[in-house]
């Protein structure tokens, strides 16, 4: 009996040892597993961040190589990649002068759009985009009047380095371009020659025997001119005999094969001009601006007489506001920029890879968890 009883509570004993060993045992199992996922976890995360660290850095580098790019088609140093239609219209917006956005996202795509076109969009609210269309309006006004003035004084300066030519071929250097054989055939036989230009912008030599004088706006004028072209070629021809200063200078210079035509003076009166000569009919100061004209031979060169008032007329750029000022400077540089909205104005801002991944993360409201998912996935 003893032993039966002892045997029953040692039985007892024994599985109550047996189960807390277990139980024991099982608790130090799941405290092992418990560390074991802990240290995945951080070793996951670890990966993670440094993929998210990568697709950032990779990121701003395509960011930063395409501002580069889209300066370098401005410039004209390089030509836009057909097949990439996101570089041809940066480029193009850069060429142009005309403010737009970029952002890179987890994929490495890149989007451009210029701001005139945002309608919606979660980096401006609707009064802003309202205001930018607006901005970008007066600001394409600017832009036209600065290439408007950027056209007549590139031809001022064809104009004026062709008078300067021309000071060469009488010189005996000897003739390469068309106007140039015309110049001397024509200034050899006494024809009154100016300097002008076609449509095209093109040099030509008016022979102003044969010329309408059409470009003079005054027809009194007009009228003087074409008798003085009428008196000379009949002096030439022993029709009518010379009688005034000018006709006896215009024979003289036909003697020494000395080019000149035919122009008026302040007064009025009928005078020959050689293609180099400044204008007499000019005052002496003329307005501050042509300081700064493009490709300027000298800063007197818009005073030559063979410039037409057209070409002179280029009026400097009024502003009315700082952002205004700012952007034409970043069109002239050849710089891409954006209007950033500040209060109820504006800052134009040149357009870097800091700035496209600002835009990028803003542009996308879940750009932390869409890059999560992806290299999770791609970790997984």
């Amino acid at each position: 009996m003893v032993s039966n009883s002892f045997g029953a509570l040692g039985a007892l004993t024994l599985l109550s040892n047996y189960q807390r060993y277990n139980q024991l045992g099982g608790g130090t199992l799941q405290a092992i597993g418990g560390m074991q996922n802990a240290s995945n976890d951080t070793a996951s995360q670890i990966r993670l961040t440094i993929a998210e660290a990568e697709q950032k850095a990779r990121n701003t580098q395509i960011a930063s190589s395409m501002v580069k790019r889209f300066r370098g088609i401005a410039e004209g140093l390089i030509e836009p990649d057909p097949d990439r239609q996101f570089e041809q219209v940066g480029g193009f917006l850069t060429i142009t002068g005309q403010p737009f956005i970029m952002s890179v996202n987890a994929q490495g795509q890149v989007d451009v759009q210029a701001q005139k076109e945002i309608v919606r969009s979660p980096l401006y609210s609707q009064a802003q985009i309202v205001g930018l269309q607006n901005a970008t309006a007066r600001l394409e006004e600017l832009i036209d009047q600065e290439n408007l003035n950027n056209t007549k004084a590139n031809l001022a300066a064809t104009l004026a380095l062709a008078a300067e030519q021309t000071e060469k071929l009488i010189n005996f250097y000897p003739a390469s371009e068309v106007w140039e054989f015309g110049f001397n055939a024509q200034r050899h036989m006494g024809i009154p020659t100016k300097l002008s230009l076609d449509s095209a912008g093109n040099v030509i030599t008016l022979n102003q025997f044969e010329h309408d004088f059409a470009e003079v706006e005054n027809n009194l004028d007009r009228q003087k001119l074409l008798q003085a072209a009428r008196d000379l070629n009949n002096i030439y021809s022993g029709a009518k005999s010379a009688t005034e200063t000018w006709q006896y200078e215009a024979i003289g210079k036909k003697a020494t094969n000395e080019d000149f035509f035919l122009d008026l003076d302040s007064q009025g009166n009928i005078i020959t001009v050689n293609n180099r000569e400044k204008s007499s009919s000019l005052s002496s100061t003329l307005p501050g601006y042509l300081d700064s004209i493009i490709n300027p031979i000298s800063k007197s060169f818009d005073r030559l007489a063979i410039i037409p008032d057209f070409l002179r007329d280029r009026p400097a750029l009024s502003f009315n506001e700082k952002w205004e000022e700012d952007a034409i400077a970043l069109y002239k540089d050849k710089k891409p920029f954006y209007l950033d909205p500040i209060g109820a104005s504006y800052k134009a801002r040149e357009l870097t890879f800091s700035a496209v991944n600002i835009m990028s993360q803003r542009l996308d409201n879940s750009f932390d968890f869409s890059l999560r998912s992806s290299l999770v996935n791609l970790l997984a």
